[in-house]
């Protein structure tokens, strides 16, 4: 694909990061969607972890939770 010349080396360099951010726009929201994803996982584990522990602190202490 051949891209037209810009006339001034402020407009080269505009078009140049223009066509980065075009290109990397949809990697980019793609990661996004991973991290949150991640993130997601992450925090139902913690919880997960976190009532487990309170059960067991429960049953040390000798008061039931849960």
């Amino acid at each position: 694909m051949k891209l037209p010349v810009p006339e001034k080396s402020s407009e080269a360099l505009r078009s140049a990061i223009e066509r980065t951010f075009e290109a990397t726009a949809g990697p980019a929201a793609s990661t996004r969607d991973r991290a949150v994803a991640l993130l997601d996982e992450v925090a139902k584990r913690g919880r997960g972890v976190r009532d487990r522990l309170g059960k067991i602190e429960s049953s040390v202490r000798g008061k039931p939770k849960g």
